[in-house]
């Protein structure tokens, strides 16, 4: 038979004490605390590594092509180029079509004779640096092409520098 017991509650039944609840917030808190730093910390990796794509995307693409375009030239026009400082020009010449390289506005450009620039980097991006150099031997002539990148995401920015050349079509001994 059960009988109910007015009076004497068991211990199981009394709740919990005020220590007990404060010993629970305060490990409610830590963990939230850190739970809060983790998120910051994962959002600034995103941030960064989003950044460093699109560096890294807008670097493949501005490369190939003024490595394609130095490929397929006959020459450097050294009167329209400038050579070993930044912002540089690049002009190449190949046959009469004349091929420039520029940066305007921390955006890298080609422009064939006096048709539009089309621009190698997107809006996402800004070149910082951009310095052709010309290097020739008595058969050999070489284009190298240094580059900065500079993105920003969110709070991050990310800047890489990226260093290429090519050698000039016949231009090989």
């Amino acid at each position: 038979m059960n009988v109910l017991k007015t009076g004497s509650v068991s211990p199981r039944q009394r709740g919990f004490s005020l220590v007990e609840m404060l010993v629970y917030l305060g490990i409610l808190a830590v963990v939230s605390g850190g739970s809060v730093t983790l998120l910051f910390s994962l959002d600034t990796i995103i941030s960064q590594h989003r950044a460093q794509q699109l560096i890294a995307r807008n670097a493949s693409t501005a490369l190939e092509r003024a490595l394609y375009e130095v490929r397929a030239s006959d020459t450097v026009n050294t009167g329209s180029s400038s050579l070993g400082s930044s912002p540089g020009t690049l002009a190449l010449t190949s046959g009469a079509t004349t091929t420039t390289i520029t940066l305007t506005s921390g955006v890298m450009k080609v422009q064939t004779n006096a048709g539009a620039a089309n621009a190698l980097t997107s809006s996402e991006v800004s070149v910082t640096n951009l310095k052709f150099e010309r290097l020739t031997n008595t058969h050999t002539e070489m284009v190298r092409i240094y580059i900065t990148l500079t993105a920003t995401v969110g709070h991050e920015t990310v800047s890489e520098s990226f260093t290429s050349s090519a050698v000039l079509l016949n231009s090989y001994d």
